[in-house]
């Protein structure tokens, strides 16, 4: 299929409270296989979103989601990244320089 994007940006998906690692990992394999799946230009940027005021998604805080795209590269993932929605950074209990900190640690370009 062609749409002509160059970035998809997702969240994670509803938290697994009772299962919440496990759910982690099958998120973390979704991930490899929808990016053997998009054409080599698309970017996929995830989304950090709370896990605890309204959306209650998989991977809340920036820190985190960071995480998960270090590690996700490592495997093999170069085109993942992050996209900070500022307007939630106070929800997930962070500040405005730590989140910036961490989304241009594992930057690749503007998304």
């Amino acid at each position: 299929m062609e749409a002509g994007a160059q970035k998809i940006v997702r969240g994670s998906g509803p938290d697994v409270p009772e299962d919440r690692e496990a759910a982690k990992e099958r998120f973390g394999e979704f991930l490899l296989r929808m990016d053997r799946e998009l054409p080599s230009n698309v970017l996929l940027a995830l989304e950090p979103t709370d896990r605890t005021i309204g959306k209650h998604f998989l991977w809340d805080p920036v820190a985190e989601t960071a995480s998960l795209i270090r590690k996700k590269r490592a495997a093999g993932l170069s085109r993942l990244g992050m996209l900070l929605d500022m307007g939630r950074v106070p929800l997930m209990g962070a500040t405005l320089d730590s989140s910036v900190a961490e989304a241009d640690a594992i930057r690749f370009g503007v998304c």
